[in-house]
């Protein structure tokens, strides 16, 4: 790709804050120099949530063409629900992955007898370090009825293999 050439696709994007994509530009897949470009999808209070894809080139009839893989939020979600458990204690919830844990406050105002599970809501934000991709998540426990409260971030590797995604590496972190 030169910096004469247009690409177009057609990505939802919305900001209300006019946040701009972001691009990134590594070996993410093990091989051949990839695009990642992220858009913001949706917002929240005080947040932007990304969508990202992965433009993957192939070169046909002389030309490269790019393919687009998108990232699903939706299997990223799932797949920290298998990866991380959590106990509730003694007024506090601790996240439990892999031989690693982390404790936090139970967020006001619910209590430990009234949280109902914790949830992986969409990617916060993307970034890159090296050839790899990561993706922050943001933690919250819910009660039904009540707004989910934010307690925690998790940090994961997103690494591609062969034209699908895992999740490797993951963090547990306070909120940034």
């Amino acid at each position: 790709m030169t910096a004469d050439t247009d690409i177009n696709f057609d990505w939802y994007y919305y900001s209300p804050r006019t946040q701009a994509p972001k691009i990134f530009v590594g070996k993410f897949s093990g091989d051949v120099e990839e695009i990642a470009v992220t858009v913001c999808s949706k917002t929240g209070t005080g947040v932007n949530i990304e969508a990202l894809h992965l433009l993957q080139p192939e070169t046909v009839n002389g030309e490269t063409v790019y393919h687009d893989f998108y990232v699903d939020e939706d299997l990223c979600e799932m797949l920290l629900q298998r990866a991380i458990g959590y106990q509730v204690q003694d007024g506090m919830i601790t996240l439990i992955c892999e031989d690693k844990s982390k404790s936090f406050p139970i967020p006001e105002p619910l209590t430990a007898d009234e949280i109902e599970g914790i949830l992986f809501t969409q990617v916060v934000s993307y970034q890159q370090n090296g050839d790899i991709l990561q993706g922050i998540f943001s933690v919250c426990c819910y009660k039904k009825g009540v707004e989910p409260l934010f307690f925690a971030d998790v940090q994961t590797d997103i690494v591609f293999k062969k034209g699908s995604f895992t999740l490797e590496n993951i963090k547990i972190q306070d909120i940034s």
